[in-house]
């Protein structure tokens, strides 16, 4: 996976799902491509229907249908 902070980007050696998993309640699970630490998120947006979250930094990112729950909760 491409992990990606503000000291910069890196490819890590291993699934989505095993990094999520070490990083614990840090961060939260959006999609089954994107994780996002909790410090950079801004806002829950729904857009169409359809839920995203908007990152410090402006980026919108997908929340999966599977996801919207635990985000919502997570982001409460």
């Amino acid at each position: 996976i491409r992990a990606e902070s503000t000291l910069g980007d890196t490819l890590i050696r291993a699934t989505l799902q095993e990094a999520a998993e070490d990083l614990g309640a840090y961060g939260i699970r959006l999609h089954r491509s994107w994780w996002v630490a909790r410090d950079a998120v801004k806002a829950l947006r729904y857009r169409n229907g359809a839920s995203c979250v908007v990152l410090k930094d402006g980026r919108a990112l997908p929340v999966g249908r599977k996801y919207r729950r635990s985000v919502k909760d997570a982001l409460r």
